[in-house]
């Protein structure tokens, strides 16, 4: 019975991107039975987190750029945005974003124009000295100052790969009531057009609350997708934030509220209510342009959204695809080839989904 998709090969790409050097083996949980098939072992697997050590790893390596960029005269406060604090990151050693916060161009509700211009050219200059220190720093590393809201930085010494956003504080009047940092925005800076506010840290705190509510199933379909994503040919063009925000609408119930101990079937439901979730996303103008990041700060659609639809399309297809060979698995004997025309079909068999499973 031939596979819809060659799950050898998507084993082998995932591994490649948990593969530790030192170790000299890919760093994978095979948190199922050992007898599972390929695609069953692939889905899983494809679910699961980075280890600890190797998101420690990622930080430690940013505080040696932190360390250099503190040389400077200058006073910086450093935090981070991105898949890796929320891990939701899918490599082993993943670029992490670094915010490099310029606490003297902080800025509070009800700000001057005067002091949005002071804040803009003090950013400016930080940024022009920060490229100017990692340049000096890491001699044997690339430093890329072409990006128009961040530098990078990347090989030589280092084993991964950062982003340096230069941003200030923005204390508005939320944040001076609560405190919380969840509610403390950022001025990004932009080197090739006027910057903008943003609040990671609000996105970040409601992406975790969901999570939380729904038993870790919420992130692990966004590492599922992520890796769907990366893995299709040619790959799907969707960034990790809007994957992120596209799933953050699935309602609580649809997602399996179990660990990995619990009966798969219901992991499989969770795969199949993610499957129609995009469908609905993709089909459904109305639904579709109602929806709004998790911090609800922007809207996700609008009316120039027919590449992303294009693209959700695709990634819908992949799940679609998956799901009819999970199926066929169920349904096949040694004797007995079952072959799946629609998904709909697939749906049916796999709500019957067990011990293959397991």
């Amino acid at each position: 019975m031939a596979k819809r998709k060659d799950y050898q090969v998507r084993l082998q790409n995932l591994r490649s991107r948990r593969y530790d050097v030192a170790l000299s083996r890919a760093v994978v949980t095979e948190s199922f039975s050992k007898e599972a098939r390929a695609s069953v072992k692939y889905v899983y697997e494809a679910m699961e987190p980075i280890g600890a050590s190797y998101t420690n790893k990622s930080y430690d390596e940013a505080k040696r750029v932190q360390a250099q960029i503190d040389t400077l005269p200058i006073a910086f406060q450093f935090d981070y945005q991105g898949s890796v604090p929320l891990n939701t990151h899918i490599k082993l050693h993943s670029d992490l974003d670094i915010l490099v916060v310029r606490t003297i161009a902080n800025l509070k509700s009800g700000f001057t124009a005067d002091q949005l211009t002071s804040t803009i050219n003090l950013l400016k200059d930080a940024r022009t000295n920060i490229e100017a220190k990692l340049r000096s720093a890491y001699p044997t590393a690339t430093v890329d100052a072409s990006g128009c809201k961040c530098l990078n930085i990347s090989g030589g010494s280092l084993s991964r790969s950062f982003d340096i956003i230069m941003c200030s504080w923005y204390d508005n009047y939320a944040y001076q009531q609560s405190g919380l940092k969840q509610h403390r925005e950022i001025w990004l800076h932009n080197k090739c057009k006027f910057g903008e506010f943003d609040n990671p840290f609000s996105h970040m705190h409601q992406v975790n609350l969901k999570d939380t509510r729904v038993g870790g199933g919420y992130k692990r379909i966004i590492r599922l997708l992520k890796t769907l994503r990366s893995d299709a040919a040619p790959q799907i063009k969707l960034s990790s934030f809007l994957i992120t925000s596209v799933m953050y609408h699935m309602a609580d119930a649809e997602y399996s509220q179990t660990n990995y101990s619990v009966a798969a079937a219901r992991r499989m439901s969770m795969l199949v209510n993610t499957r129609n979730h995009l469908d609905k996303v993709v089909t459904n103008q109305a639904y579709r342009r109602g929806l709004s990041s998790p911090d609800n700060s922007e809207k996700l659609f609008d009316e120039n959204d027919a590449t992303l639809v294009t693209e959700l399309r695709k990634l819908r297809q992949e799940l679609d695809d998956i799901l009819m060979d999970l199926a066929e698995e169920v349904e096949s004997t040694s004797y007995y080839q079952k072959t799946f025309s629609n998904p709909s079909e697939a749906f049916l068999a796999l709500s019957k989904a067990s011990v293959i499973y397991g």
